[in-house]
């Protein structure tokens, strides 16, 4: 039971990895560090909550091209 475990939760970091997760978004922080995956949902959230400001760099991979929080929500082109 313990090895179908272990194979799955590498099976999920993996796919983190090539950010082949569906539906996630990834945000770089100030630093340049990458978090995620988060729901689009989860986001939204956070930016009506203020967390977020709107110019946050957001993507749908974690290597990939990062665009605006609110430009990646279809708030703006």
């Amino acid at each position: 039971m313990a090895s179908y475990a272990l194979y799955f939760v590498a099976l999920i970091v993996l796919c983190i990895a090539v950010g082949q997760v569906e539906g996630s978004y990834f945000y770089q922080g100030p630093q340049g560090a990458v978090y995620g995956p988060f729901s689009k949902d989860q986001l939204q959230s956070w930016l009506a909550q203020g967390y977020f400001p709107a110019s946050l760099p957001v993507s749908t991979s974690p290597t990939g091209k990062y665009v605006p929080l609110t430009q990646a929500l279809g708030f703006g082109s």
